[in-house]
């Protein structure tokens, strides 16, 4: 127990060190790169990285989590804490999970989209007292227009109305502005969002009860979290957030995991073996925290990088990688079935 402890500790640590790079990395590559991040080649390559990491957590749910969920709730009926039952238990549960992310997800999005009506309501009215004022003027110009040379008159009202409108300095800015805004809002929403999920997926971690078991979930998550840091920066610094902001958020996005982690271990540690709530509270929150894990796998990742137009053959590609190093993982692992020890019987033996 001890040693499991010490390698989570250290899992945590190492998690949250190499995330922070990952995330930091974007303010020299912006440097270097320069215009090129929008370039078909720079996207595809990220693209990719990311559906290689939706690879490694779709393997890990269901080669992983899932049947060490349900050996948990086999060994909680089997210890007398479940009624025994032939109903998918370990499957309703994270189909639970997969749910309530859905639905924190599904209110924030509501949020922002009333937010975005609100501010582009705001916008029109101005656009259209803008070109009641345009008229008016127009108006009273081309009275005047009549009474000199018709096409001479046109042409340099034309060039007049040119001149206005470059020279006019509220217009395009403000709008310019607000657009600004609304992107930086929905940046930050992501953040907070990607770490709750990332608080979700730590707590995976520290509920594994061998050492084994915690570095295969930390391997399989940093495949993940590591291109997940990177693309949240690059966004972060592509909608304007300046140094501190940026470094504060992505630090919270950084110790997300390991926070979870930490709920995940002093919950495993301070259960009582032999009580209903000692066996059932892990068992759940495993179970939560793989549907959170599927959620961002195809919610997430898979879903908004498939609606990219270019790149669908090296995403796919990526995508069998990831899943095949997983599975390869977990046939060459020789403690495989230590990872699915189980929980009740720790406590009867």
């Amino acid at each position: 127990m001890v040693d499991t402890a010490g390698n989570k500790a250290a899992a945590l640590v190492t998690m949250a060190v190499i995330t922070i790079a990952a995330a930091l990395v974007p303010l020299y590559v912006r440097k270097m790169l320069k215009g090129r991040m929008h370039l078909p080649r720079t996207q595809r390559a990220l693209s990719g990285c990311l559906c290689f990491g939706a690879g490694v957590l779709m393997a890990t749910v269901f080669l992983h989590l899932l049947p060490e969920a349900r050996m948990f709730v086999n060994d909680a009926m089997q210890g007398g804490f479940l009624p025994p039952t032939p109903y998918p238990v370990a499957e309703l549960i994270v189909c639970v999970g997969f749910i309530i992310i859905y639905i924190i997800e599904d209110v924030v999005h509501t949020c922002v989209r009333r937010s975005s009506r609100g501010n582009k309501d705001l916008e029109m009215k101005g656009k259209k007292a803008q070109d009641k004022d345009a008229r008016h003027d127009n108006a009273e110009e081309g009275s005047k227009s009549r009474k000199q040379d018709e096409v001479d008159e046109s042409f340099q009202h034309l060039m007049e109305g040119h001149a206005e409108h470059r020279s006019e300095p509220g217009g395009h800015s403000h709008e310019h502005g607000l657009t600004q805004g609304i992107s930086l809002l929905r940046a930050v929403i992501v953040v907070v969002a990607f770490s709750f999920h990332s608080v979700m997926e730590g707590l995976a971690l520290g509920l594994q009860e061998t050492s084994a078991g915690v570095w295969f979930l930390f391997a399989a998550l940093m495949a993940h979290k590591v291109f997940i840091a990177f693309c949240l920066g690059m966004e972060l610094l592509e909608v304007g957030v300046s140094l501190v902001p940026f470094v504060v958020s992505m630090t919270i996005f950084s110790l997300s995991s390991p926070v979870g982690g930490a709920m995940g271990a002093l919950v495993w540690s301070l259960s009582t073996r032999d009580t209903t709530v000692g066996v059932l509270v892990p068992t759940i929150l495993q179970g939560i925290s793989a549907g959170t894990i599927l959620y961002v796998t195809f919610c997430e990742v898979l879903e908004r990088e498939r609606a990219k137009p270019e790149g669908g053959p090296v995403r796919l590609v990526c995508f069998i990688i990831g899943f095949g190093f997983i599975s390869s993982l977990r046939v060459l692992d020789e403690g495989c079935n230590k990872l699915t020890a189980p929980v009740a019987n720790s406590s009867l033996a």
